[in-house]
């Protein structure tokens, strides 16, 4: 029987897109200080499909940024691999050749239910609101995928880069809990397996059905 999922506000409120826009056209990403790590976390989530998702298989990068993760697995060979973002602005530069749409999370569960048979969210969750809009994007990404959630969370503090780019928002990182509330929470939707905790983030590989 097919879920039906009530709107609400997560990310992609007006108060975000601003920010994520000024973040990518004045390149704050490109500092290693804020995204010096996206290499490690881009590993893991490639280093888990070559080891556990068939060749063929669908994925979805949800909330993808600049692609870096979406090239990398079409780089191994899965070409089945498309995106959503909320920066539109992305599009004709780093998005480029890439079957991206804009589509934001309170939203994401259009793309029909379990859709993809993996999805991935990779350092985003954490930058929502607050508890209850983790709650229901975790909701939202299970019901499109068939098999597979891959999360990543940055779980240090992100205060001073919005001092240091003067973003809208006193913290990038709103939602900052233990790795213990993360496993609670995340464990809700389906098995939790393939943990790691490396560096300042926190991964898991969640299997939410087949």
């Amino acid at each position: 029987m097919a879920q039906k999922l009530i709107e609400s506000k997560t990310m992609d409120s007006d108060r975000f897109v601003p920010v994520y826009k000024k973040l990518y056209t004045e390149d704050c990403c490109l500092d290693n200080e804020v995204y010096g790590d996206v290499s490690r976390r881009d590993d893991y989530f490639v280093d888990f499909v070559k080891n556990y998702v068939a060749k063929g298989s669908t994925i979805l990068d949800a909330s993808c940024g600049r692609g870096h993760l979406m090239k990398s697995l079409i780089s191994c060979a899965y070409n089945n691999v498309v995106g959503t973002e909320i920066a539109e602005c992305l599009l004709d530069k780093d998005l480029k050749g890439l079957d991206v749409t804009i589509l934001p999370y309170s939203k994401i569960d259009s793309l029909g239910e379990n859709k993809f048979d993996v999805v991935i969210s990779n350092d985003v969750l954490e930058h929502l609101p607050d508890e209850e809009s983790v709650n229901d994007a975790l909701r939202r990404l299970s019901f499109i995928s068939k098999k597979w959630l891959l999360i990543s969370v940055g779980i240090r503090n992100a205060r001073a880069y919005c001092k240091k780019y003067k973003l809208s928002i006193p913290n990038l990182h709103s939602v900052r809990r233990r790795r213990s509330w993360w496993d609670d929470t995340i464990s809700r939707r389906g098995i939790i397996s393939n943990r790691s905790t490396k560096t300042n983030s926190y991964y898991v590989a969640c299997r939410v059905g087949g």
